[in-house]
């Protein structure tokens, strides 16, 4: 396969852009699952001191399926619609759906 002929045909051919949209949602949901099931949050969530349940819940067996859960339903969701909708009302509307809230940490200063 020609990388070429790939990239071009993302450009103009839908049954070339609709594998390559599924393609990176999938590495987007490996990335997001993996990342919050063993360090309970991601590296924009680290660098901006959120995280993603209380310390309590991270260490529950059932908490990895809580973050495949709350993955699906923002991917069901459309990706942008709750968490633009969370961050204009100020609150993370995706916790009364999946059961795990994205929390600010406090400063430790």
């Amino acid at each position: 396969v020609s990388l070429q002929t790939v990239f071009g045909g993302i450009r103009t051919d839908i049954t070339t852009q609709i594998p390559v949209a599924v393609l990176y949602l999938a590495i987007y949901q490996i990335y997001v699952i993996g990342t919050r099931s063993f360090y309970g949050r991601t590296l924009g969530e680290w660098t901006f001191d959120h995280q993603l349940g209380r310390d309590e819940e991270q260490e529950e067996s059932i908490y990895p399926l809580k973050v495949v859960w709350r993955s699906i339903v923002v991917l069901i969701t459309g990706v942008v619609t709750l968490p633009l909708l969370s961050f204009i009302f100020r609150v993370d509307l995706i916790n009364f759906l999946s059961g795990l809230q994205l929390y600010k940490l406090r400063d430790h200063s």
